[in-house]
């Protein structure tokens, strides 16, 4: 009986296998690009480098970063794709997303006035 399954176009030869270098490599980098940006984040907030307004800036900007690494790398979404469901359920999600983070920044702006406690001294 014989081997229909040569060794050389095997999944498993990982040199010259085309899924290993094309999804693979993407992830790798997509990872790597994101724990980058994760320690950076960290180590800025945890060192106290900026001044907090300039620290929440800098934040939203590794932030965006982040986000468009993730849509290329993980999520495999681009401009050039022909299926633009894809690209209607990512402006669903960013606005679903920006309501929550506007609100939350919102009610925690707010929530300084309504804890207020009134402390009577006797």
């Amino acid at each position: 009986m014989k081997n229909n399954i040569k060794k050389n176009n095997s999944i498993l030869d990982f040199d010259k296998c085309i899924f290993f270098d094309n999804f693979f490599y993407g992830y790798c980098i997509g990872f790597c690009i994101s724990l980058f940006l994760t320690i950076i984040s960290f180590l800025i907030v945890f060192l106290n480098l900026f001044s907090n307004v300039l620290t929440i800036i800098v934040l939203s900007c590794l932030l965006i970063i982040q986000v468009f690494a993730q849509i290329k790398y993980f999520l495999h979404l681009n401009i050039m794709n022909k299926n633009y469901w894809h690209m209607f359920a990512l402006v669903f999600v960013l606005i679903i997303i920006s309501i929550l983070f506007v609100g939350t920044i919102w009610i925690m702006y707010h929530l300084k006035h309504n804890m207020f406690v009134v402390y009577i001294y006797e």
